[in-house]
């Protein structure tokens, strides 16, 4: 008999048709061609069978996926009987001298003439086919693992058969006769109480309905344009089967005594949001619910394994019993287990192995202990840091929930201790957060306890494994001195960014990596920043893009980001970034092969790498870090078996990405409330990782050109923002366009690439041959197409749209709905008023204008402003009134309530210390100091061009002296300063100070007053703000201001100063627990009198 699987398409497309007449099956004609050949094998029809279950097996599997037997992995027995397999399509010697051929050549039934023993062979021989088709490790899969299915102490006929239609499809085989034939027992409600046994239990899940009901489901879903691979494979199994004939729809789990099957199943049902188990159980809900709630569970009572067995025994158990099944038939869409099994493709293997890498043996011949030194470093400043982080944030860090112990700080210090190659730290691995069984139970990561943990150990034991030319490794053996570990949250929480890249960057500078293994997004994106900030990858591109691409970066320290002679980062400080993908990342979804691949093949560049880099640093004792880092890197680079690697890499990607985009279609075809609210929630993570952003974004400082602003330029240079399009640009360009933007926030100005404002509308209409948007900025050309714009925006109105009668009507309409006379913003234009305290304002996307009438100048004055979009107008019904405080401009809403930004933090929305820095400065601090005079007249500061002894300064155009010192400013830089200080100098307001309050000299600290109220009287913060803003009009008291404002990161240049101008004999570090049970750190100065010039 010969089988034509073209016929057989176009039969089983004519059935389908009239079986299902709402399904276009002209767009499903691959699965027509899998139901055919599905059925071709449902019936034996000889040796073609196998040939197609070979190509459909390929067919379903991205990359060339061989069978178990051509795999190097592959049992002795299994590879000899395999190597006759001729090429795809042509039944092999093997398979046509078997006892399946020959039977079914003789039309006899393919059981007879076996048997227990050929079928337990069989059941063995599939399981095993089927798992490497999954790339799922069967190196301990022997026929003890698999006798529990075969039969016990039944040998019939029956038992026999029925045991090889299970095997072949088990949909159309019973709940009694698979039962029968594997010896289950069915569980249900408390069963098992009183067992105090502390067993796995195995089971299987099974819902009995008719053939026509799976065809409603499965048209069901086509309607809903879900694609469900496995809904047209059930359908080749049960094709040609009468519409009222019964099927068998499965699911396998495992689950841990004193749970019973029943039990974890009842749970699975009602916990589970997504996936195919959800989508087939909603639908089986609506077309059959009797079969819905007539689903029952069976135990494979001699599958039970006991608590003492390993968990890979556990694991490869529940993957034996899908395999058996065929995981393709089944709910389940994981190959099965707790712990991650990968056998990577025998290419793959090949490609690795001809690269040659000894990295296990030649770390082993040439690392050595780390020094004391660094052990010390480690312990006395690290490690301490870590605690003092998470006592000053316990509810970011989690802390306040679960403590950090002495001894998870032991593991922590203990895994995060390296070994040195001739001095160098050749690599360390730096994982997002901790997992939280490592967390509690003080484990280190390449334990093999947690899941990440264990397939990352997985992985490197076969490759070393490889390296040595041998086929089996074990996790629990892996070398783990080679890869020290460190987590950039190495807390249960993942909130404290600030503390969190501290610590890490800290542990860098101490142990200096070579090569800095980055799993996740986040870290890698803080790696690409240098470790400044968490924001070094852009927005756009995606993580896949830098998956497994070698990249120099350094973790210099950040001093010389404020020195403007330094251009380039201190020396000793590079590393070689190599992006990974989170190992836990797929813990919960499918387990998809191509993220394992891709994760596999990144591991091999990295050893690559690493072994390039211990072979240079054991070989060039005279070399360091930086020269290191870049040779390496360019000798990977031009490396041409790197190049074949690195291809192979982004076919991997692609066929992963092309997998992701098949789920987020099925996910968008999804129809429920589920989706709404994922959607939103994703959309609200969007919005506040965007606000983040955006609060990173500094405010230009200074005006245009100036050296305030020079200085600022320089250090975001240095800081490498992608949201500041800083890498699309050369330096001269970029810094030129900083330099000359107005006062407003960098992050806002993405128009660096000078894209024209009406770009959006104008490429619809480019000219013949426009290759760019470079003609945008040609008025004539520009003209023509908005007039080909406005004509496309006509045609779409009624040919009266614009006659005096439907512009009448639309008027009269407005006026009835409520709209006023005149259009709002002019209304509100022709309105000055003198007085604007406790006024009402309309806010619209933060922006609003204030028409101040100044009645001393006698001028109108339009002063716009920007706050918050938070606090703009929503509903019709909302409404802000302004006040002028203390520290600036706060509004309150219709309920009398603060707005607040900074996460309900700060109310004032606009401060005082920065009016300078709007359009219309000067009018906004002529404004507030009139409104604060009426409302406290005791505690407001005379006007500007009062002259008191204690009143601001009398000069109103006082020239510009010498700037302040930073605190990277060199020695012999502040030795050539010429006193005495000039009262234009930046340093004279700072002298005025500390003359005022301390000529005879005193202590001082640097608390924030609001969290430390008690010592608030000796803060500096808060005195020298006093004497501050008695200055007001010097051309250095924004530069003061500005430093005061953000003490947290500007403090240590006003220490620069004081040292300068006085004797310092004591400075020490407090830490200090506060009220709200928070510890806060700060300075406790100690300075000496006034010195004599």
């Amino acid at each position: 008999m010969i089988f034509d699987p073209d016929h057989a398409a176009k039969h089983v497309a004519e059935v389908l048709a009239v079986k299902i007449p709402n399904v276009d099956w002209r767009v499903h004609a691959t699965p027509v061609v899998v139901a055919a050949r599905l059925m071709a094998t449902a019936h034996g029809l000889g040796g073609a069978v196998v040939a197609y279950d070979v190509q459909l097996r390929q067919s379903r599997t991205p990359r060339n996926t061989r069978h178990w037997a051509d795999h190097a992995r592959a049992p002795e027995w299994c590879r000899t009987n395999m190597k006759a397999r001729g090429p795809v399509g042509k039944p092999s010697a093997f398979f046509q001298s078997s006892p399946w051929q020959q039977s079914a050549s003789q039309g006899v039934h393919p059981v007879s003439g076996l048997n227990a023993v050929g079928v337990a062979q069989s059941i063995h021989q599939e399981i095993c086919n089927r798992l490497l088709a999954n790339n799922v490790d069967v190196s301990e899969v022997n026929p003890a693992l698999t006798a529990f299915l075969h039969p016990a102490n039944d040998t019939s006929d029956q038992v026999l058969d029925c045991l090889m239609d299970l095997k072949r499809n088990h949909m159309k085989v019973s709940d009694a006769d698979m039962v029968r034939a594997l010896g289950l027992r069915e569980s249900k409600e408390g069963d098992l109480e009183g067992n105090d046994s502390s067993d796995t239990f195995y089971y299987v899940r099974s819902w009995a309905l008719t053939v026509e009901d799976l065809r409603a489901i499965i048209t069901q879903w086509a309607d809903q344009e879900a694609e469900i691979d496995e809904a047209w494979l059930w359908l080749g199994h049960v094709l040609l089967a009468p519409k009222d004939s019964i099927c068998y729809i499965r699911y396998v789990g495992m689950c841990d005594a004193p749970t019973t099957p029943y039990e974890r199943f009842m749970v699975d049902m009602k916990q589970r949001e997504n996936g195919l188990l959800n989508d087939f159980l909603t639908a089986l809900q609506q077309v059959c619910p009797d079969s819905y709630a007539s689903g029952k569970t069976y135990e494979f009572v001699r599958g039970r394994v006991p608590a003492f067995a390993s968990d890979k025994i556990k694991d490869d158990r529940e993957r034996i019993i899908i395999a058996f099944f065929g995981l393709d038939s089944l709910l389940n869409r994981q190959p099965g287990g707790k712990f991650a099994s990968y056998v990577p493709d025998i290419g793959d293997c090949t490609l690795f192995q001809k690269l040659g890498t000894r990295f296990f043996q030649h770390f082993g011949m040439h690392a050595v202990p780390c020094s004391n030194g660094m052990k010390a470093s480690l312990k006395s400043e690290w490690i301490p840091r870590i605690e003092e982080i998470t006592m000053e944030n316990p509810i970011e860090t989690g802390v306040s929930l679960n403590m950090l112990t002495p001894k998870t700080l032991e593991m922590i210090a203990a895994q995060a201790t390296p070994r040195l190659v001739n001095g160098h730290v050749i690599l360390v691995v730096i994982g997002k957060d901790i997992t939280r069984e490592d967390f509690l139970g003080a484990r280190t990561f390449l334990s093999g306890l947690s899941r990440a943990g264990h397939l990352t150990a997985d992985f490197l034991a076969r490759l070393e494994a490889y390296e040595r030319d041998v086929q089996e490794w074990d996790a629990t053996l892996l070398p783990k001195a080679p890869f020290p570990f460190v987590d950039l949250f190495p807390w249960l929480s993942t909130q404290a960014i600030e503390g969190a890249l501290e610590q890490l960057a800290l542990y860098l500078r101490t142990v200096r990596p070579l090569i800095c293994v980055t799993q996740s997004q986040k870290v890698t994106s803080c790696a690409a920043a240098n470790f400044y900030h968490p924001h070094g990858l852009p927005l756009t591109g995606g993580y896949l893009s830098a998956v497994g691409t070698p990249q120099l970066h350094h973790y210099a320290d950040e001093g010389w980001l404020e020195d403007d002679a330094q251009t380039q980062p201190p020396a000793g400080f590079a590393t070689i970034v190599i992006p990974h993908f989170d190992p836990g990342r797929d813990k919960y979804g499918a387990q998809a092969k191509q993220l394992r691949r891709v994760l596999d093949i990144t591991w091999m560049i990295t050893l690559y790498v690493g072994d390039k880099m211990i072979i240079a640093a054991a070989s060039h004792a005279n070399w360091d870090r930086d020269r290191l880092c870049r040779t390496v890197l360019e000798e990977v680079e031009q490396d041409p078996q790197y190049k074949e690697l690195s291809a192979t890499l982004e076919q991997a990607k692609e066929n992963l990405k092309a997998y992701w985009e098949l789920i987020r279609r099925r996910w968008v075809a999804a129809d429920g409330e589920g989706t709404r609210v994922c959607s939103e929630l994703t959309q609200e993570r969007l919005r506040e990782a965007a606000k983040e952003r955006m609060e990173r974004g500094l405010a230009a400082e200074g005006l245009p050109r100036s050296e305030e602003r020079q200085a600022q330029v320089n250090y975001l240079w240095k800081l490498q923002i992608p949201d500041l399009l800083i890498p699309t640009y050369d330096e001269t360009t970029w810094k030129e366009w900083a330099l000359t933007r107005g006062q407003e926030c960098f992050t806002l100005q993405r128009r660096c690439k000078q894209l024209h404002p009406l770009r959006n509308i104008l490429r619809a209409f480019a000219p013949e041959g426009a290759t760019d948007d470079s003609w945008m900025w040609d008025d004539q050309l520009r003209t023509m197409a908005l007039q080909q714009k406005t004509s496309q925006m006509k045609a779409a109105l009624p040919a009266d749209h614009f006659s005096s009668d439907k512009q009448r009507e639309r008027r009269r309409k407005f006026l009835a709905a409520g709209g006023l006379a005149a259009p709002p913003h002019r209304k509100k234009r022709g309105t000055f008023h003198a007085d604007w305290e406790g006024r009402e304002v309309k806010i619209g996307s933060g922006q609003f204008t204030i028409f101040w009438h100044d009645e001393e100048r006698g001028e109108d004055i339009t002063i716009p402003l920007r706050v918050a979009s938070t606090c703009s107008n929503v509903c019709p019904t909302d409404k802000r009134f302004i006040h002028f405080v203390e520290g600036g401009i706060s509004l309150r809403d219709e309920s009398g309530t603060l707005l607040t930004i900074s996460r309900g933090t700060e109310t004032v929305l606009i401060q005082r210390a920065l009016f300078y820095m709007l359009a219309k400065g000067d009018a906004m601090e002529r404004l507030w100091q009139k409104e604060r005079r009426q409302i406290a007249p005791e505690a407001t500061t005379s006007a500007p061009e009062a002259t008191t002894t204690a009143g601001p300064s009398t000069t109103t155009s006082l020239p510009k002296g010498r700037d302040a010192w930073r605190n990277t400013t060199q020695p012999h830089v502040k030795a050539a300063f010429q006193f005495p200080i000039q009262q234009g100098d930046a340093l004279w307001l700072l002298q005025q100070w500390l003359d005022s309050d301390y000529p005879q000299g005193g202590t001082f600290n640097s608390a924030d007053p609001d969290h430390l109220p008690s010592i608030a009287s000796d803060s500096i913060q808060r005195r020298f703000r006093v004497v501050l803003d008695q200055h007001r009009d010097h051309p250095y008291y924004p530069l003061w201001s500005t430093w005061l404002n953000a003490f947290a990161k500007y403090g240590k240049n006003i220490f620069a100063n004081i040292r300068f101008l006085r004797e310092v004999p004591s400075e020490k570090k407090r830490r200090v627990l506060s009220q709200r049970n928070v510890y806060h750190r700060y300075v406790e100065m100690t300075i000496g009198p006034v010195r004599s010039l």
